[in-house]
């Protein structure tokens, strides 16, 4: 996921993630100052780890998958930070159990299988997940618990195939995994893709003009085949077509980063310094 980053910043993320644990030297708090670990901030930066490209066996690590492993709770779940509720929730749990299929050399291992029992027991007459008992908040864990369920279901499928197995007598088991959760992430996106710019285009949310609604999808369009370009080079783009030749970067920078910013109000782009890309393709930005 983080495939866009240069090699130089994803190993100064990791580096800075390793020499910043929580003092106990357990996991993660909720940032470098913190005396004792979450479980919840040490499952996101597990994650995270995985995807910059650090290995999943090294030692540190290992002990942050320990450290998750013991803090299970009998009914199956993780409590979520002394920051929020400080009870178990579906949330905490989901990518409690993602992290330590990463992590571990066994991805199906008994904590994970404990989770899933104790999500899938969570479930409400609607079918989604409330954060937590007797709380409303449905659409946030669910999107979570979704993906981890959808994640077991593909490495189960896939994890005894001629391939797979012939990567896994080359590699550590974890490496196997978080190579194949990339290929899940990716393939979930690109299909995500497909149908958010297929709703997007084919709706009036882009705009209230022909003309707006119809540059900006030309700015969605510039931004997934070229990737991350900052606003003079968009510009640049725009001027390759017929209908913007004589688009002029003094006087229609504004118009163009207007469109931007529009678009990230709606959350199909974002900016990384000056820069704008899809936020619904976060994993090839390229």
């Amino acid at each position: 996921i983080y495939d866009y980053l240069p090699y130089e910043k994803r190993l100064r993320a990791i580096n800075w993630l390793k020499n910043n644990k929580a003092s106990d030297g357990f996991g993660w708090g909720k940032d470098d100052s913190c005396s004792e670990s979450c479980e919840t901030f040490t499952s996101n930066i597990l994650e995270s780890l995985a995807l910059l490209g650090e290995d999943p066996t090294a030692e540190y690590i290992q002990k942050a998958r320990q450290f998750l492993e013991k803090r299970q709770k009998k009914c199956g779940g993780w409590i979520s930070s002394k920051f929020s509720l400080k009870k178990v929730t579906t949330y905490s749990t989901a990518i409690a159990c993602l992290s330590l299929m990463l992590t571990s050399e066994d991805p199906f291992n008994k904590y994970v299988k404990k989770g899933i029992d104790y999500l899938i027991k969570s479930v409400d007459k609607d079918g989604l997940w409330p954060l937590c008992s007797k709380n409303q908040s449905k659409d946030h864990p669910a999107s979570y618990v979704l993906r981890l369920f959808s994640f077991y279901d593909y490495l189960e499928s896939v994890w005894k195939n001629d391939e797979t197995m012939l990567l896994r007598k080359r590699l550590k088991p974890q490496e196997v995994t978080v190579m194949l959760y990339k290929r899940f992430l990716k393939n979930m996106y690109a299909d995500y893709k497909l149908m958010c710019k297929s709703n997007i285009l084919n709706s009036r949310i882009l705009g209230s003009t022909l003309n707006a609604v119809t540059r900006r999808k030309d700015i969605i369009n510039v931004l997934d085949s070229t990737g991350r370009k900052d606003v003079a080079a968009i510009i640049d783009e725009l001027k390759k077509q017929e209908r913007y030749s004589l688009m002029n970067k003094r006087y229609h920078i504004t118009q163009v980063k207007s469109d931007l910013e529009y678009l990230r109000s709606l959350n199909i782009t974002d900016r990384i310094y000056d820069q704008y890309f899809l936020v619904h393709n976060p994993i090839s930005l390229r």
